[in-house]
């Protein structure tokens, strides 16, 4: 097993949302990333998952919320395109 960082936000129906709160980070040892992702959801059965590494500890604090905000980036034009279908 190997120790996994998640970066998780509470569930809103809107994800615009998601962007007024900064992420909560869960830590576990986990086998794989759908391990980890599995073991927060469990903790946490009503968030929003966007995020998920093996910890590295040259990584900074800083490249996991740029990569955040990336994905939650992402869910916005996607939820656009779906609304304008």
């Amino acid at each position: 097993m190997e120790t996994y960082v998640v970066l998780y936000n509470k569930k809103y129906k809107q994800i615009q949302k998601l962007f007024a709160d900064d992420p909560l980070c869960f830590i576990c040892e986990a086998d794989d990333d759908e391990h980890a992702r599995e073991q927060c959801l469990d903790a946490y059965p009503d968030c929003h998952i966007v995020w998920v590494d093996e910890f590295n500890a040259d990584r900074l604090y800083s490249e996991a919320l740029e990569s955040y905000y990336y994905e939650l980036e992402n869910l916005i034009v996607a939820e656009k395109e779906e609304w304008e279908k």
